[in-house]
């Protein structure tokens, strides 16, 4: 059987990869210290283990006979890499490093790394394709392009393969929780499906001509298991 660990997996998108990763017959273990996460979204058949990615003895611990790592536990929300950028950094990137270095002895196959499409700012360059400009904006979008780069140049120093999936917005079940303002992936999509669901009017910010790039957090599971099972090492996909 298959082993996996999944970083973050009490999360939006970590629980999609999780619920993906069982169906598919893997044996799967979860790290997550439900700062953000749910205990309810991990099921059964996954081993949970609450801790923060930043805890090497975690880390490790929840690596061993893993033979991949999906990860994708961070801080996930731009207006508080601002109001505490050094909260944020110590999770989205020391807590990467942390995995990355407890990863070194684990042997495995794959690391797949969770990373964002804020690191392209506001771009013009539309439909936008891996090589578009970097634009930093924000800390959050510095925080994780740096996790980016550090899997990236860790794992070539130390012969494991990394995938890097640059996500857009993402939605799907789970994303919005109308009792959480604080919830990360608060999109339209999701507010806009919560607000029919309950007869209220739908609300629009500014004129209504903004886009969007969307994408289905069953989608971004099923991207991640194929990044895992490809052949590609040290590259970044949107």
């Amino acid at each position: 059987m298959t082993r996996a660990l999944v970083t973050g997996g009490a999360g939006f998108i970590g629980s999609h990869i999780v619920n993906l990763l069982l169906d598919e017959g893997w044996e799967v273990a979860v790290l997550d210290d439900l700062s953000t996460g749910r205990r309810e979204r991990v099921p059964d058949g996954a081993r949970f283990l609450q801790g923060s990615v930043t805890d090497a003895e975690a880390a490790r611990e929840a690596l061993e006979g893993a033979e991949y790592m999906f990860h994708t536990a961070a801080l996930p929300r731009i207006q508080p890499s601002f109001d505490d950028p050094i909260a944020h950094e110590w999770v989205n990137v020391l807590g990467t490093l942390t995995c990355l270095e407890a990863a070194k002895d684990a042997g495995l196959k794959k690391v797949v790394v969770s990373s964002s499409a804020s690191c392209y700012g506001n771009t013009r360059v539309l439909p936008t394709p891996e090589d578009a400009p970097i634009d930093l904006l924000n800390p959050y979008a510095l925080q994780k392009y740096a996790a980016e780069q550090y899997a990236l140049i860790l794992g070539a120093r130390n012969s494991i393969p990394i995938v890097s999936l640059r996500y857009f917005n993402v939605y799907g079940p789970g994303s919005y929780n109308p009792d959480d303002r604080h919830n990360a992936y608060s999109s339209v999509v999701g507010v806009f499906a919560h607000l029919r669901k309950t007869g209220q009017a739908l609300t629009i910010t500014g004129d209504g001509e903004q886009t969007r790039d969307y994408v289905h957090a069953a989608d971004v599971a099923q991207a991640n298991l194929r990044a895992a099972l490809s052949d590609a090492a040290g590259r970044v996909y949107n």
